[in-house]
């Protein structure tokens, strides 16, 4: 499962949550990178594009929301800095320019797509960010007249450092991030595809233990497609993790003879 990692390269974080002006009241943070140029955003994890806010259309400032998805750009969880899997919304604002960012499109870990601007109620270039529960679409004003997605969370709840980032300027201002070597692969997906068997039984069983009692069978049939992650073998089977669909986060066992897998 992916861990969403600090979206910027160089670490600085110029404004924390509930202190002052649009934060006094407001979980979100500011980041403006190595110095007072524009610096570059990247994607935490695999996020999908689900709104592109042009500060033509809403009149404030050029913001665009991303949720946690595989790489099918389907609704997935991260496991977040705090050990909780979640799926989430990123809401990034303030870019000069967004014409370029499409609804639908998914970006992968690390991919640069946004950068910091000045766009609205900015005084300088930097990125502003919040991270909500689930998947979001748009912003909604809060009982202090913030503009800002629902069911916030705290950002050292969320992201992980790698050995790429460097902490400058302001640095984490305060907050603590768990740090993850760059050597550890964290991103292992493999796609399983029905090859044959009109249909074939894939089990889940309860979370606590890879072995045990099986509470639910998904039937498919040949070329149905699904996502899983910590795929470890268990005697003739295998147990992973989906990631995709109505059962993602739900641990199931696979019976080789009926499958091809691939990473992806």
């Amino acid at each position: 499962m992916e861990r969403p990692l600090f979206p910027m390269t160089y670490v600085s974080i110029s404004q924390r949550a509930f202190t002052s002006g649009s934060h006094k009241n407001l979980e979100a943070i500011d980041i403006n990178g190595m110095d007072t140029g524009i610096d570059y955003g990247r994607a935490p994890c695999y996020v999908k594009v689900l709104a592109v806010l042009e500060k033509s259309k809403t009149g404030f400032n050029n913001t665009v929301l991303v949720g946690t998805c595989n790489s099918k750009g389907q609704k997935a969880a991260v496991l977040c800095a705090d050990g909780v899997e979640r799926v989430l919304t990123f809401a990034y604002t303030h870019d000069n320019y967004i014409g370029d960012i499409k609804v639908g499109k998914v970006y992968k870990q690390w991919e640069v797509f946004y950068h910091e601007g000045t766009t609205g109620k900015a005084t300088g270039n930097h990125i502003h960010l919040e991270i909500g529960l689930g998947w979001q679409y748009k912003k909604y004003k809060d009982s202090y007249g913030n503009w800002c997605l629902k069911d916030l969370i705290s950002c050292d709840k969320v992201f992980w450092l790698n050995d790429d980032h460097k902490i400058v300027n302001r640095g984490l201002n305060g907050y603590v991030f768990p740090t993850i070597p760059k050597s550890e692969e964290v991103n292992m997906v493999y796609e399983f595809k029905l090859i044959k068997g009109s249909f074939a039984g894939v089990k889940y069983p309860t979370r606590q233990t890879s072995k045990g009692k099986y509470d639910t069978t998904k039937y498919l049939t040949v070329g149905d497609q699904f996502w899983v992650d910590e795929l470890v073998p268990d005697g003739q089977f295998w147990i992973g993790r989906m990631t995709n669909g109505d059962h993602a986060g739900r641990w199931v066992e696979l019976d080789p003879r009926y499958f091809e897998f691939k990473k992806v």
